[in-house]
């Protein structure tokens, strides 16, 4: 098994890549929560140590780390957009999800950050050592969110596409299984493989149709209420 260090792109041996997600640019403005129409259906779940973090961060009681190339930065929730990209386009966090991503049996929070002219990120919250940790996804990487932590993830030459999950965290990285992928060229994908190994065409489009009918992750309007009765505070 090869791992390889990718700073935000998809090099893969044996199925298996580190995702180094730090980025930093300058300052940058505070994001506005979005009240919506409330999800009446509510994920509630047990409170651990780890998710009483992620909600002391998420109503902004605690501090999240984002372990950076040049520094590491303590920031408040209100704070948070300061580690993406885009600078200067307006952003904000509009929903949150709560989801076990690399099937630890412990909770991470999903924030979805829209971008105007931009089709935005994802940030995960991670706890390591009661320490909540944030990790920027690229909207093409990460996407299609199911309840289990799968996920589908897309190049942006439309050459490499497919399914994967997280399997494991660090403060500053974490490394992605590819469960499925095709491959190939503008004309069409010829390459196509689940869990490493060669699948035919038809082989692949039905896994995929499996894939597609998973129970989604539920998403819900970032605010106050939805957090408390979420995490049942």
């Amino acid at each position: 098994m090869c791992i390889i260090l990718a700073n935000r792109n998809r090099t893969v041996f044996g199925g298996v890549q580190v995702v180094d997600t730090n980025e930093i640019v300058g300052d940058q403005d505070p994001i506005v929560s979005v009240n919506g129409v409330e999800n009446s259906e509510y994920n509630s779940i047990k409170k651990q140590d780890d998710e009483s973090a992620l909600a002391a961060v998420l109503l902004c009681e605690k501090s999240l780390i984002f372990d950076g190339d040049e520094e590491r930065m303590e920031l408040m929730i209100n704070d948070i957009l300061v580690i993406l990209e885009d600078y200067g386009a307006e952003r904000k966090i509009y929903q949150f999800a709560l989801v076990d991503l690399d099937n630890d049996s412990k909770t991470e929070v999903v924030l979805d950050v829209i971008s105007v002219g931009n089709s935005g990120n994802k940030i995960i919250l991670h706890e390591i050592d009661n320490e909540i940790y944030a990790y920027v996804v690229g909207s093409r990487t990460f996407w299609d969110l199911k309840s289990d932590g799968t996920y589908s993830f897309s190049a942006t030459t439309l050459t490499n596409d497919g399914c994967a999950r997280i399997v494991e965290f660090s403060e500053s990285l974490y490394v992605e299984k590819i469960i499925m992928s095709a491959t190939g060229s503008y004309e069409g994908a010829d390459k196509f493989i689940i869990n490493d190994e060669l699948v035919t065409e038809s082989e692949y489009e039905n896994a995929i149709k499996n894939q597609n009918s998973k129970v989604n992750v539920i998403w819900y309007d970032f605010n106050e209420n939805n957090i408390r009765k979420c995490f049942e505070q």
